[in-house]
């Protein structure tokens, strides 16, 4: 569901009690499900469901502990907003970097 900036500010105040999984991760599922889908129907093969969630589950597991990881590098533990916009911005600098970009 949709934070403001007020909302995202409490929620994120008191990380140890508390688990706010922000938009970029949450919206993992979705896109994920979908990226898997096109990856399936491109290599012409039928995934069982079990298959799918397993494949998701690393997927998410993935972002969520970058996302820690990166918080903890820049000195906010545990804080997913945070990790999850760092990891996020230091994956396109790089990307720019190896094109030439940046």
């Amino acid at each position: 569901m949709p934070v403001n900036i007020g909302g995202q500010s409490l929620l994120t105040q008191d990380v140890e009690n508390r688990v706010y999984l922000p938009g970029k991760l949450a919206n993992l599922g979705g896109v994920g499900v979908s990226g898997l889908e096109m990856a399936q129907n491109y290599r012409f093969e039928n995934w069982t469901r079990e298959e799918v969630c397993a494949k998701l589950d690393k997927m998410m597991s993935t972002a969520v502990d970058n996302s820690l990881k990166a918080a903890e590098e820049v000195g906010c533990p545990k804080h997913l907003m945070n990790g999850a916009n760092v990891h996020g911005a230091l994956k396109v600098l790089i990307s720019m970097s190896e094109q030439g970009i940046y």
